[in-house]
């Protein structure tokens, strides 16, 4: 990994990228992602984008890279989102528009999380917004 700090912005990239990924294989799980973060931000960026794409096959649970972080994300609360909404149409709760609109708008995880934990006994929509 020092290497990686070291050795990143040179030409080889590759063989850089390489011994990284090589390194934080044989870490453990914690330590391999601090080391897999810290490089990604010290790196040339001739070299981030390459390990950016590698890490995540070591990792698939969790992404590294800002840009990831910020999509992995945006999945979240969408996928709480449409939680809630499925969970309501389960219970047979009518939302109105401007309930849908406000779950739409959200984009605070710990309040969809919220809503969502409501929106599985809820009998009607006041119940959970």
């Amino acid at each position: 990994m020092l290497s990686a700090f070291v050795h990143g912005g040179r030409v080889d990239g590759a063989a850089v990228v390489d011994a990284a990924v090589r390194a934080a294989a044989a870490l453990d799980e914690a330590r391999a992602k601090a080391y897999a973060d810290l490089a990604i931000g010290v790196l040339g960026d001739a070299v981030r984008p390459i390990l950016e794409q590698v890490m995540p096959y070591l990792f698939p649970e969790e992404p590294f890279s800002d840009w990831a972080k910020g999509h992995y994300r945006e999945g979240q609360i969408d996928a709480k989102r449409e939680a809630i909404h499925a969970a309501l149409k389960v219970r047979r709760i009518k939302v109105s528009a401007v309930a849908r609109k406000r779950i739409d708008a959200c984009t605070k995880l710990a309040i969809l999380d919220r809503w969502f934990r409501r929106a599985v006994t809820a009998t009607k929509e006041r119940d959970v917004l």
